[in-house]
């Protein structure tokens, strides 16, 4: 039913319908419609000429350059395999990677395990050096920027023997390093984590360590020491370093140039 129908439609309103039907329909001016097409188009295209017509200032490139720089020269140092005896493969969290394809996969938490007795050497350019022996794993960490990230972390687990060697770029670096049986902080040294089911033993050849069971105040094993932790029990055996690590620690900070200039 149309609107007319429902509500009739008096005299007086068909002679007004009938006035409006018969004007005619007005037509835009051309200098009207010539200026509301500019108008769109400029509004369209005033986004992209912004973005073209802009240049950034001299100090906002100085700037820029700085922070890129600034970052590339602060990226840690790369893990580098340097050297291997009695190994052909290697657990890399979990997977037998041959030793020619382990630098690949060196890369900070991933966890690395020899699957029998031998020996590998990794090292970070001026910074750290890790020697593995026998079936001790080892979580790698990155290795410490030059000015931020320069506290890093790593997990020991698994039974045999870890040397650790700091070198002159580590100097006011932090490593900090735990077990299921112990926790220990480097700020600069050469010793020795010898791991074993339920045992876990500390030898300094120099340097600072501090060390405790997991939740206690950590307490310095000084130069020539030893510390060694049983799990469950919170005692702390101190003692002279063993004989045999003293003398492989040795021979390790004698070649410490080769190591981290490798």
């Amino acid at each position: 039913m149309s609107g007319e129908e429902t509500h009739p439609l008096d005299e007086q309103q068909l002679r007004a319908r009938a006035s409006v039907r018969g004007l005619s329909r007005p037509e835009a001016r051309a200098e009207f419609r010539e200026s509301l097409r500019a108008s769109f188009m400029d509004s369209a295209q005033r986004p992209l000429r912004a973005r073209r017509g802009w240049a950034p200032r001299p100090w906002q490139l100085l700037a820029a350059a700085a922070v890129f720089v600034f970052f590339s020269m602060n990226r840690p140092a790369a893990w580098r395999v340097i050297g291997s005896e009695g190994v052909a493969q290697v657990l890399v969290d979990g997977r037998l990677v041959p030793v020619d394809r382990l630098q690949e996969e060196l890369r900070p938490g991933r966890r690395l395990q020899l699957p029998g007795p031998g020996r590998l050497d990794l090292a970070s350019a001026g910074t750290l050096f890790f020697q593995l022996e026998d079936r001790i794993e080892l979580t790698l960490p990155r290795s410490p920027a030059r000015w931020i990230g320069r506290r890093v972390d790593a997990t020991v687990a698994g039974s045999g023997r870890l040397r650790v060697m700091t070198g002159d770029a580590f100097a006011g670096a932090r490593l900090s390093m735990r077990s299921e049986i112990a926790e220990w902080e480097v700020t600069g040294t050469c010793f020795t984590v010898i791991a074993n089911e339920g045992l876990l033993c500390l030898c300094v050849l120099e340097g600072d360590v501090r060390a405790c069971p997991p939740g206690m105040a950590m307490t310095p094993i000084p130069s020539g020491q030893r510390a060694t932790f049983v799990a469950s029990v919170a005692e702390v055996d101190h003692g002279a370093m063993r004989d045999d690590e003293r003398v492989a620690l040795t021979a390790l900070a004698a070649r410490a140039d080769e190591f981290f200039n490798h």
